[in-house]
């Protein structure tokens, strides 16, 4: 009546298992200032950030402490216009830290000759982002349109190499960089 129950047991291959232990501790100040003078208004602001970030696996006991420290400024401008109209200009640099399980050294795989692995040695991606908007006021509605471009560097891509023996390896590298450019409309009632 067992005859189609099958027990497997999931048995760790030697020298692929370990518990990798993940710390991230993230200090940050900031200061904004911002004023208004007749029909300018502005905020300019600045956030240091200082990044201690460490994975380490317990089997082996391999260490990997990474560090950083960054500025990340913004702008804001705003000028008010006749009719219930204003201009925007705006700059800000911004980070995106890697995600965890691209952090993972430990290999998935897809098949016997095929791969994937994380990569403990990523940066975080940074972007620098700058705006021009055209708001419109009505009594009871707004419309904020835009032109944008974004630069990310750094940007995180997988790879995939195949060695000699035809065995594909697929893991994540800070590789390229990006351009984005763009319009945007917001209303709002």
């Amino acid at each position: 009546e067992n005859a189609f129950l099958v027990k497997e047991e999931n048995v760790p291959l030697e020298g692929f298992d370990n518990i990798m232990l993940y710390t991230e501790n993230i200090h940050a100040a900031y200061a904004m200032y911002g004023n208004k003078h007749k029909k300018l208004g502005y905020q300019i602001g600045i956030r240091g950030e200082y990044s201690d970030i460490e994975t380490r696996l317990v089997k082996t006991n391999d260490a990997n402490p990474r560090d950083y420290f960054n500025l990340f400024p913004s702008a804001h401008f705003s000028r008010e216009l006749p009719n219930e109209n204003s201009l925007q200009l705006s700059y800000s640099r911004r980070l995106n830290r890697p995600h965890f399980w691209n952090l993972l050294p430990f290999f998935n795989y897809s098949d016997p000759r095929s791969f994937f692995s994380g990569n403990p040695n990523l940066d975080p991606e940074y972007t620098n982002s700058f705006e021009l908007g055209h708001l419109k006021y009505w009594n009871k509605a707004s419309l904020l349109s835009s032109v944008y471009y974004r630069k990310r560097t750094g940007v995180i891509e997988r790879i995939t190499v195949v060695d000699a023996e035809g065995y594909t390896r697929m893991f994540p590298i800070n590789l390229s960089n990006q351009d984005a450019f763009g319009v945007e409309f917001n209303a709002s009632k």
